[in-house]
């Protein structure tokens, strides 16, 4: 009998290393996409071992700060790759951070209530146990989990950012009216220097012809 438990336990950890495995999710850090009273979720660990984890999946992993406790959170942003960290204080505005060699970083896609890598920083890849793909309970609710970025930034910040990009393009354009209008100008500067100088050469000519013809009837009187 016990070697036959031996052969299950063995069997379950081998099924669990090399294919997958059933968790229960429950908190508020991952809604609306898992329920805060807890979901059942399906995993595998094939994407983890052949490395082939990507930005936007929903992946089990070891807390960095209790390795006996099992988080699940959305992947950001990969080894190499740089992640936009929104700042507390100042909606739409943001600082960057590099994500080093054999990390990953993190986050709930509830932001305003996660215990992430915001906090804690990139976490070694070594603890990701699988990317979850389906859910199986609430029956009412089983499906399969959408890889996604669209809780990556909160609407707070993205409203932000984009009226600080709206006016960012309206400098922009009135400098550019601005640069033509200063550019109207000096053409308009430019043409009136050269009137200026024509007028200035036809005077000129006017006193040359004037001297040329009171020398002629000087001459004139004089015979």
């Amino acid at each position: 009998m016990g070697a036959v438990v031996v052969q299950i336990a063995g069997l379950n950890h081998l099924a669990q290393t090399y294919l997958g495995d059933i968790t229960k999710i429950s908190g508020p850090s991952m809604q609306p996409t898992i329920n805060k009273s807890g979901d059942l979720l399906l995993y595998e660990t094939r994407s983890v071992r052949n490395n082939k984890l990507k930005p936007g999946n929903i992946v089990i992993v070891k807390s960095p700060k209790n390795p006996k406790e099992t988080l699940c959170k959305r992947l950001i942003a990969m080894e190499g790759e740089t992640v936009e960290i929104e700042s507390p204080y100042a909606p739409g505005m943001s600082s960057q951070l590099f994500v080093p060699k054999g990390h990953v970083w993190i986050q709930g896609d509830n932001l305003y209530n996660s215990s992430d890598s915001r906090s804690y920083g990139p976490i070694p890849r070594a603890l990701i146990i699988g990317r979850a793909f389906a859910r199986i309970y609430p029956f009412s609710q089983a499906e399969l989990l959408k890889d996604t970025l669209q809780y990556k930034h909160s609407k707070e910040h993205l409203e932000a950012k984009a009226r600080y990009d709206l006016l960012i393009r309206q400098k922009m354009v009135l400098q550019r009216t601005k640069l033509s209008t200063s550019l109207v100008k000096a053409e308009l500067h430019s043409l009136r220097a050269q009137i200026n100088a024509l007028k200035a050469e036809e005077e000129h000519e006017k006193l040359d012809l004037y001297t040329m013809t009171i020398i002629l009837n000087y001459f004139a009187d004089s015979e």
